[in-house]
């Protein structure tokens, strides 16, 4: 069909379809209604503040009756790499702060800064069908400031890497992404990804 002679109209900010880049400098006091969470909170385990997003460490998914500290937008291409740069000292075992990539609380990817070992460390975990992680690669850290986290994800494969001191180092490649399709996962919604964090 012949479309209408419709005026061009400017480019949606944030852009909302096509080929596109996009970065959040969390500029402002509130989140903008591209990003999404889990589950309805009952208070706020998020501020936004002086160019960053500061979450409070609260429930972790899996955990069906709490809201896990977590904020995402939506992957809308198949090719896509999305990275955040995250500040983040563990305390404990299992302390974690980083990127995750998320389809449910039982169909996950996700690599952040933790404590494993008894060590400072950036991890990748993935999660299929169990509210239990399955480590798939980590190197110690040796400053968990400024740690910039990517996740590149290519159809079902995904490669993680990870950057500290201006050095961006490949941490797993050839990661089996599958787990976030709705042909594994069930459901309708989709992967979010986004800034994750979680206290154990």
């Amino acid at each position: 069909m012949k479309k209408p002679a419709l005026p061009e109209q400017p480019a949606a900010t944030p852009p909302n379809s096509g080929d596109f880049g996009y970065t959040d400098n969390f500029d402002g006091d509130k989140l903008g209604l591209s990003w999404m969470g889990i589950r309805d909170p009952q208070e706020s385990f998020y501020e936004v503040n002086g160019g960053a997003l500061n979450l409070a460490c609260n429930g972790g998914l899996g955990d069906v009756n709490a809201v896990p500290s977590f904020v995402g937008r939506r992957q809308q291409h198949h090719i896509a790499e999305i990275s955040t740069t995250v500040s983040f000292a563990p305390e404990a075992e299992g302390d974690a702060a980083g990127l995750a990539a998320v389809q449910n609380d039982q169909h996950l990817i996700f690599i952040g800064v933790t404590q494993h070992e008894g060590k400072n460390q950036v991890a990748l975990y993935r999660r299929q069908g169990s509210t239990e992680d399955t480590l798939i690669s980590a190197a110690p850290l040796t400053s968990t400031d400024d740690v910039t986290l990517s996740l590149a994800f290519n159809g079902g494969k995904a490669q993680a890497f990870y950057e500290v001191d201006g050095q961006r180092r490949l941490l797993a490649e050839g990661i089996d992404a599958t787990n976030l399709s709705t042909n594994v996962a069930g459901g309708f919604i989709g992967t979010i990804v986004g800034p994750y964090c979680t206290s154990k």
